[in-house]
């Protein structure tokens, strides 16, 4: 196996170890953030700031991901003073944007909140949520040219350990501000500290990979700062359409139905979208990957990778969304209790919707490193119409699930454009992913739905906590068949075995070196 598949496995790797800690973490605390903030103040304040949060960075204008693009091709080049260009050019760049955001908000913070249907008990609760948030992503984006450098030369390792002491961290605050009765605004002093600590911490480890890392004058360049605007508006039209597509279903919610279904909608968008996330650490590691495997003009090896990559997105997330689907009901009750019933229908519409959307992750990614980013923007202008236009005549015709059944339509429309242009763009107008995507959706299918009808007649008249280790043996029993069903069914040739192999032995090596003590 040459080294560039080598070091994106072990990337891989590294990212799906940092993200099972936060899932499970997050998956833990959220029941008890629900119980203490309550879900009208949960749905009414926290999920809508997320929102509009979003929005709010897309004046970033894009730049955020050339820096991780070009960061890693200067470094493949060693291209010195094209990195110091870079890195100084972007952090001043992003302090100009900052300051337009920081007055943009000031200004319009509460005709924004008023217009969204914050209630007003909660206005000024939402107005403190909502300028902490701003000044997180304005430190985060001021120091993402330097913080860059730890993701561009691929060292997810450090991006692991630091996932692991920020999350170590956040977890514990959480539990002492909200049994000190801090609620919302606690909770968002707490991510403004993790950050903090984020920030430091990548910051320190890019000085020690580029020794010669700093901010100078002398190094900017209006030059680069163009360079990264083009490149970052095609992606942030994009971008646009992903939070069109992921943001604006909860702010509609909160709007047209209140925020109680805004809970129940965010519930079921939240568990969806943590497979989504998840299949998408897969992908994580492509970008810089991509743009040093085009630094080398090696267009072979970019095709095989599109290919594989997205053979194993398929079966992952084939696996993760037909489980969460079939057994919703039983997720969401042994999660958060009785009660979030209206949670169930609205994560088995999304589920397919995501996982449509998933599946074009690596050519998306792809799009990134190779710098053809004309498809991101077009992608971004058709979703973003397509969306608003079927989640409207969602809501109108069935009510907030229509929200929900006009995300699923447009990810799904959106998917198909997407792919067939990017298969345009490499030149493999033969690839037929829907042709990959049968056997691993049949397979998990084949396996979840038998044991789903013998589950509801144990599951009737269970307490909450035996329903809980019933659904853990359930998913056990499914992950083996799922598994076994991928092997007789030939999905993996002998280069996918090797992979598998490769991870394996990772797995072991790590395991090895916590248990002597090795890092």
């Amino acid at each position: 196996m040459n080294e560039a598949p080598k070091k994106i496995i072990q990337n891989t790797f590294t990212n799906a170890a940092g993200f099972v800690y936060i899932f499970i973490s997050n998956i833990l605390l959220l029941p008890f953030i629900l119980h203490s903030i309550g879900a009208e103040v949960f749905g009414s304040v926290w999920v809508v700031i997320g929102a509009l949060t979003a929005y709010i960075g897309l004046l970033d204008l894009g730049t955020g991901t050339a820096f991780v693009k070009y960061i890693a091709q200067y470094h493949t080049q060693n291209l010195k003073d094209d990195i110091l260009e870079t890195i100084t050019s972007g952090v001043v760049l992003y302090f100009v944007l900052s300051v337009l955001i920081a007055g943009t908000v000031l200004v319009f913070d509460i005709p924004l909140l008023t217009f969204v249907g914050v209630p007003i008990k909660y206005l000024y609760d939402a107005q403190f949520v909502l300028r902490v948030s701003v000044i997180i992503y304005i430190l985060v984006g001021v120091s993402s040219p330097v913080t860059a450098v730890v993701s561009a030369l691929q060292r997810m390792d450090i991006t692991f350990y630091t996932t692991m002491v920020v999350q170590t961290w956040t977890i514990i605050c959480t539990v002492i501000v909200l049994n000190h009765g801090e609620g919302v605004r606690g909770l968002i002093l707490v991510n403004l500290t993790s950050s903090l600590i984020s920030i430091a911490i990548l910051a320190y480890v890019a000085k020690k990979e580029i020794p010669f890392l700093a901010i100078v004058p002398r190094y900017i360049s209006w030059d680069k700062c163009k360079i990264f605007l083009n490149y970052g508006i095609n992606i942030q039209i994009s971008k646009f359409g992903q939070i069109i597509m992921f943001q604006t279903d909860r702010v509609l919610t909160l709007k047209l139905f209140g925020p109680l279904t805004t809970t129940y909608y965010d519930i079921g968008a939240r568990l969806t979208n943590s497979g989504r996330s998840f299949t998408g650490i897969l992908i994580t590691a492509l970008v810089p990957a991509v743009s040093s495997i085009d630094a080398q003009n090696n267009t072979r090896q970019l095709s095989a990778l599109y290919i594989r990559g997205t053979k194993y997105l398929l079966i992952t997330a084939s696996c993760f969304f037909v489980f969460v689907s079939v057994f919703a009901e039983y997720i969401i009750t042994v999660w958060l209790g009785e009660g979030y019933v209206s949670a169930v229908i609205i994560t088995r519409v999304l589920s397919i919707g995501y996982f449509f959307n998933i599946i074009t992750g690596v050519a998306s990614s792809m799009t990134a490193g190779l710098g053809k980013t004309n498809l991101d923007r077009n992608y971004g202008i058709i979703v973003s119409i397509s969306n608003i236009l079927f989640v409207l005549a969602g809501a109108a015709l069935f009510g907030s699930v229509g929200i929900a059944v006009g995300t699923t339509i447009s990810f799904l429309t959106g998917a198909a454009y997407f792919i067939a242009v990017f298969n345009r763009s490499i030149g493999e107008k033969n690839i037929n992913i829907y042709k990959l995507l049968f056997k691993p959706v049949f397979t998990a299918l084949f396996c979840a739905l038998p044991i789903y009808w013998i589950a509801t007649t144990f599951m009737m008249n269970l307490t909450r906590f035996h329903q809980g280790i019933v659904l853990a043996f359930i998913l056990i029993l499914y992950g083996l068949l799922y598994i076994v069903g991928i092997r007789y069914l030939s999905l993996l040739d002998d280069y996918d075995k090797g992979i598998v192999h490769s991870i394996v032995n990772k797995m072991r090596n790590t395991v090895k070196g916590f248990i002597n003590g090795q890092h």
